[in-house]
């Protein structure tokens, strides 16, 4: 069992446990988790590496260790949630989905990646679910160690009331990843699409985008794109150069507990903070 924390900020304000929340994004070198309150409040932020390349029984005991070095402990919270990365996904309407049907949702995309399994995301922004595919393993070790942990799909994190009711505007929401970046458009408080694309680099990540507005017929001039995620001053320019509403989205509205977490750039955890 090997780990490092590699930063924890934490409020030590006393909050009952059915009050607080807390979200988890793995990453392929650990994960990084948010602690918030259904008050709005930010509590806690912290990250975590360590070889997630290792087998379940390793991963559960490094998963664990790093979960009570960082005071993450089960019945803590009032609701747990790993919000895991993906690229297959499907929206299926929640009068149409059958839960015993998850893998024919999935056919068109190929065939399953090994050491994957299929799991269900009801939004209820949409009255829908995301059916997507997710590293087994890695789960595994979470709903081990966090047993209530609700295993949620970013492309449902990024579809929420806040961004649908204030998006009478065309509205395109670009989550940039390590490898991949996330789209979703939304008009007249309505999701238009929801992909992900294999991005090597940001030029490619813009170039989806600008081909995104061209599909939908979205006017560059009064699009309003968030970005969020892997972003930083250049990108953010690149971006601007292209679309002229341009804001950085950092999930709902929150106070913060603790001001040392103003240093944290709300910006690249907004999903798990939305």
């Amino acid at each position: 069992m090997s780990f490092t924390v590699n930063q924890h900020i934490y409020s030590n304000k006393v909050v009952a446990s059915y009050e607080k929340r807390l979200s988890i994004c793995p990453r392929t070198d650990g994960f990084s988790f948010c602690e918030t309150t259904t008050r709005g409040e930010w509590l806690a932020f912290g990250e975590v590496s360590y070889n997630a390349t290792n087998a379940l029984s390793e991963l559960i005991a490094t998963v664990k260790g790093a979960m009570a070095a960082c005071n993450l402990h089960p019945g803590a919270y009032g609701e747990t949630e790993l919000v895991v990365n993906t690229s297959r996904f499907e929206w299926i309407p929640q009068h149409l989905f059958d839960a015993a049907n998850t893998r024919s949702y999935l056919e068109t995309l190929g065939t399953m990646p090994p050491a994957s399994a299929i799991y269900v995301d009801l939004n209820d922004t949409l009255n829908a679910y995301v059916v997507f595919t997710a590293d087994s393993t890695m789960v595994s070790a979470f709903k081990i160690a966090m047993p209530s942990i609700k295993v949620r799909c970013q492309h449902s994190k990024m579809v929420n009331n806040q961004i649908v009711e204030k998006s009478p505007q065309a509205t395109m929401l670009i989550n940039v990843g390590d490898g991949m970046s996330d789209y979703a458009t939304f008009s007249n408080r309505k999701l238009q699409m929801s992909n992900s694309f294999t991005c090597g680099n940001f030029d490619e990540t813009l170039y989806y985008a600008l081909n995104i507005a061209k599909q939908f017929s979205l006017d560059e001039q009064s699009l309003k794109v968030l970005i969020c995620g892997d972003v930083n001053r250049q990108r953010y320019g690149m971006l601007c150069n292209f679309f002229h509403n341009v804001e950085l989205y950092t999930g709902r509205p929150l106070r913060l507990a603790e001001p040392a977490l103003r240093s944290v750039p709300a910006y690249r955890y907004a999903l798990m903070l939305s």
